[in-house]
């Protein structure tokens, strides 16, 4: 059967194929020809109800291949942001929650505690670490659990610009396989 020029994805067509249910086997190609094999690994020619399928065929872009890129390197950069992190501040290795709801809160308090506006009176200050207990942490701890935060959010964010923006390695990329050689 004829690829008619198209530049096909063979897994992608060999489901497409099965979901229209035209028998074959494994999809091989040819110069401009495609064919399924034998039981005994001889390459045979489809079926004619196979044209069908292969003629709206949907071809996988290197932009559509950039794209879910783009949309997995985000979503492991947030996935790694948002979750737990740990820090020695206190001289002890804790583990912290950092979700998107606890961001916000952990700005307050970094915020209120570098402008002053908690008394000295109110530290040891009670965090409440990513199992549940209660720990007391001195203005010095905080400051420095501030300080690691705002550092590993700045090195997470600047680590997924170098992949995701103009020049970035997901749109400097020139075949799929570049694409999919991005990790993480």
């Amino acid at each position: 059967m004829k690829l008619n020029g198209k530049v096909v994805n063979l897994a992608r067509l060999c489901e497409e194929l099965t979901t229209a249910g035209v028998v074959h086997n494994a999809l091989g190609t040819a110069g401009d020809e495609i064919f399924t094999y034998d039981s005994n690994g001889t390459p045979i020619e489809l079926p004619p109800e196979a044209k069908a399928v292969i003629d709206t065929h949907q071809v996988v872009t290197l932009d559509d291949l950039k794209k879910a890129k783009y949309y997995e390197i985000t979503a492991a950069y947030e996935n790694e942001l948002y979750g737990t992190f740990k820090s020695t501040a206190t001289g002890t290795e804790l583990e912290y929650d950092y979700s998107p709801g606890s961001k916000a809160r952990w700005k307050e308090l970094m915020d209120a505690v570098t402008a002053g506006f908690i008394p000295d009176s109110m530290f040891p200050f009670p965090i409440t670490i990513a199992n549940g207990v209660m720990v007391p942490h001195t203005k010095e701890q905080l400051l420095q659990l501030g300080a690691e935060i705002t550092s590993r959010e700045l090195w997470l964010y600047a680590k997924w610009q170098l992949m995701v923006t103009a020049n970035g390695t997901i749109r400097q990329a020139v075949t799929p396989v570049e694409v999919a050689a991005i990790t993480w």
